[in-house]
């Protein structure tokens, strides 16, 4: 059961990490990522650890998790830090500029960067998958303690 959460929740991201890729107005900003720089590349792996997934690679959570810690790491500072903690006015103003125009769940705050919902949605399935991975990879290893 576990496994079919992990999958569905790793799918998840990987398509709405795929968005990136295609101009939706009013969800992302204007433009789309290309497959030939570092969004690729991630999307390439992304796709790797899938079909490590399907195929029931045992030690797939142990390749997701760097790959997921890190990416989570650099999109809590792009987008999540600021809105825990107050931001400069700087700030605020950079980043309402450069998301103008995007899908929010929760209004601007006077305080805080909000994050878009693109960005609140990517930022929770790889919080979620950060979580799963963290749990495979803790009954991976507790499961090689036991004896035979």
């Amino acid at each position: 059961m576990q496994n079919k959460l992990a999958f569905f929740f790793f799918l998840s991201l990987v398509l709405w990490y795929s968005l990136v890729f295609f101009p939706i107005p009013e969800l992302l900003i204007e433009g789309t990522a290309s497959l030939l720089g570092p969004m690729g590349i991630l999307m390439v792996l992304l796709v790797l650890l899938l079909a490590g997934m399907v195929m029931q690679w045992k030690y797939v959570s142990l390749a997701a998790f760097p790959l997921l810690a890190a990416w989570g790491l650099l999109q809590f500072n792009a987008h999540w830090r600021t809105w825990i903690v107050e931001a400069s006015p700087e700030q605020q103003e950079h980043y309402y500029q450069h998301f103008r125009g995007t899908w929010r769940i929760f209004p601007e705050s006077a305080m805080h960067t909000v994050p878009d919902l693109y960005h609140f949605v990517l930022g929770l399935l790889i919080g979620i998958n950060l979580a799963l991975v963290i749990i495979q990879i803790t009954k991976l290893f507790s499961m090689k303690k036991r004896p035979a």
